[in-house]
């Protein structure tokens, strides 16, 4: 069971939002789930691509799903605001994308359509509300934003 404990650091609050954005976001379904290593370059924590698959020419990668993650005990707000700082910066030619911040144990969802950010959803706890977080990504993958 996952419990939030203020001392564990950065890197084990991912374990677990990584876990969960790779079973939402299957490599089977040509999907692919990357973590930056580090965050000083501007870029965001997790990013779910998808395989594009273009006849007649190669196949391309786009972005699905941008994160921000920090640990428990970081302030919501400037998360949120390099989250969007992130979504602005979309390699997507339609400047659209689908984004979550993730504090904790907790995650918001929102959805950026340059240039504005709708929040999709209020915090939810990956245990408490895990249904609703399961239900939000499965949400996103039947409503993908175009990418061109």
């Amino acid at each position: 069971m996952l419990i939030a404990k203020p001392e564990l650091q950065e890197n084990q609050y991912r374990r677990a939002i990584s876990g969960v954005l790779t079973w939402a976001f299957p490599l089977a379904e040509s999907y692919k789930v990357t973590l930056e290593a580090t965050a000083h370059q501007g870029m965001p924590r997790f990013t779910v691509f998808k395989m594009l698959r273009v006849p007649m020419g190669p196949d391309r990668e786009y972005e699905v799903v941008m994160v921000e993650s920090k640990t428990l005990g970081k302030p919501w707000a400037s998360t949120t605001d390099k989250a969007i700082t992130h979504f602005e910066d979309t390699s997507n030619e339609s400047k659209q994308v689908y984004g979550m911040v993730h504090c904790g144990l907790e995650v918001q969802f929102h959805r950026y359509i340059r240039p504005q950010v709708n929040q999709l959803s209020g915090r939810l706890h990956l245990v408490r509300d895990a249904q609703q977080v399961t239900d939000m990504l499965l949400w996103i993958k039947q409503n993908p934003l175009p990418c061109v």
